[in-house]
């Protein structure tokens, strides 16, 4: 309605001043003609620089997501955090259920990405909008044809992860990566060095009760192994944890 009205007060303004003769109705026309004009004018810059006839509205959207990858021997489940150049935007990549390519978040300067632990088991992304909308249905009328009735202000991603979560950065996702890919050498060592602590322990624990039978060396040797591999675990859990960028 706003570039309809600035053609046609354009039109009346031109009439009234070239082609009529003097008198009231001119004067009318032309006034009427030409405040039309500046008002159409100045409506259109309002709103295209300060919103002019909008309010801010929020809108809130969940879904449910799940992890890039999974450590299964840790029970941990890890998102990865990209920076994007040398700025300090970033984006996090993550997936959707039944889907098997990752996603990331917008990538526009006035997104945000937060992160959130909750108690709960399932993962998911609460993203709010805000962005302005026409106020009724006078400014929308006015400004049809100028836009879709939305402007777009900020976003907010908040990641809501259970504690089981993690979320690292590409370098340190990448570094994990190769470090599961050790060689056959690297996990025969690890292998001989946690076979030497229950070897250990095992021994110590006969001194201390030389009597045991050969069940119960069998039961204490069970419990040992369970022992040492959950220390071993919560150890690389730890550092997992450190390297955590959502805690």
């Amino acid at each position: 309605m706003a570039l309809a009205l600035i053609i046609i007060s354009a039109l009346l303004f031109i009439v009234s001043y070239v082609v009529m003769q003097r008198g009231i109705v001119r004067v009318i026309l032309y006034v009427v003609s030409f405040a039309l004009l500046v008002f159409s004018l100045v409506a259109i810059t309002a709103a295209d620089s300060w919103n002019w006839g909008m309010k801010l509205e929020t809108k809130t959207t969940t879904k449910l997501i799940k992890p890039v990858s999974s450590i299964k021997q840790m029970d941990m489940n890890m998102l990865v955090e990209q920076k994007l150049g040398t700025k300090d935007e970033k984006i996090v990549v993550y997936k959707l259920p039944h889907e098997s390519k990752t996603k990331h978040t917008q990538t526009d300067v006035h997104t945000t990405n937060k992160y959130k632990h909750i108690t709960g088991t399932e993962a998911k992304l609460v993203t709010k909008t805000k962005q302005y909308v026409y106020k009724n249905q006078f400014y929308k009328l006015l400004f049809a044809g100028l836009g879709d009735g939305s402007v777009y202000k900020s976003r907010t991603n908040t990641f809501e992860l259970p504690d089981n979560y993690v979320v690292l950065t590409a370098k340190q996702a990448k570094s994990l990566q190769k470090q599961a890919k050790t060689s056959k050498k690297q996990q025969a060592a690890q292998k001989q060095q946690m076979q030497a602590v229950i070897k250990q322990q095992m021994m110590a624990a006969m001194q201390k009760n030389p009597t045991m039978t050969p069940e119960q060396q069998k039961a204490l040797q069970k419990q040992i192994v369970a022992k040492v591999t959950a220390a071993a675990m919560d150890k690389q859990k730890q550092k997992l944890l450190d390297m955590d960028q959502s805690r």
